[in-house]
């Protein structure tokens, strides 16, 4: 068995990589896999582990970074909130019942909705681990900002769908990193390119799903 450790968030493992640990086992049956789990911003050295997801400009003396994608972001809820509480408001806000969110989140994007009602306040969940963001989002619990990279699966299989059809780019760009002073093993390339593969097949299912969101188009304008 070869042991490969990753550096990457309690989101993106519990949203992204668990729910296809069967693909991965039947790809990679001799690898043990070990985890270095991120609970707040994907930052921090990856000098101990072999591979990280970070989101950072590219390679430096140090790092060998590959491109996965931009920071991408959007509103996520289940179908069946989005069909119960969510309706069009004039100009840009949507009219939700509740916002999940993640505590000290960047961009602030508490300002793209409104409370149901007028004079109503906005509810609110938050949360400072966004697995639990995005889990209380899968639950039905309301409405919440999906990090693409992390739901990219759960809008895939529809069991999240956007609140509304608009896409937040964000300046970041994010890379999975392995330092230069780490011996470097074929596993851990092969690792990273599955990484990849799969998850730009869930962007191109998006895409294809919702047009209307443009993805592809700023997928294209990326590095």
């Amino acid at each position: 068995m070869e042991t490969v450790t990753l550096s990457v968030s309690t989101g993106f493992t519990t949203h992204w990589l668990m729910p296809r640990m069967g693909k991965f086992k039947a790809a990679f049956p001799s690898v043990d896999l070990r985890f270095q789990l991120l609970n707040g911003p994907l930052g921090g050295p990856v000098d101990d582990v072999d591979l990280g997801m970070r989101f950072v400009s590219g390679s430096d003396e140090r790092h060998e970074a590959v491109f996965v994608m931009p920071e991408i972001l959007l509103p996520i809820c289940t179908s069946l909130y989005l069909e119960q509480h969510i309706r069009e408001e004039q100009g840009a806000e949507v009219a939700v019942g509740t916002v999940v969110n993640l505590s000290n989140a960047q961009p602030d994007w508490s300002g793209l909705f409104s409370p149901r009602r007028g004079g109503e306040a906005l509810n609110s969940l938050i949360f400072s681990d966004y697995a639990v963001v995005v889990q209380a989002a899968l639950l039905g619990q309301g409405v919440a900002l999906g990090w693409l990279n992390v739901v990219a699966h759960w809008l895939r299989t529809k069991a999240l769908v956007p609140a509304r059809l608009d896409l937040m780019k964000i300046e970041r760009l994010c890379h999975l990193v392995r330092a230069r002073a780490r011996p470097h093993t074929p596993i851990v390339s092969h690792i990273c390119d599955w990484i990849l593969s799969e998850l730009h097949e869930d962007l191109a299912e998006i895409a294809a799903e919702y047009p209307m969101l443009n993805l592809e188009a700023e997928l294209r304008e990326s590095p």
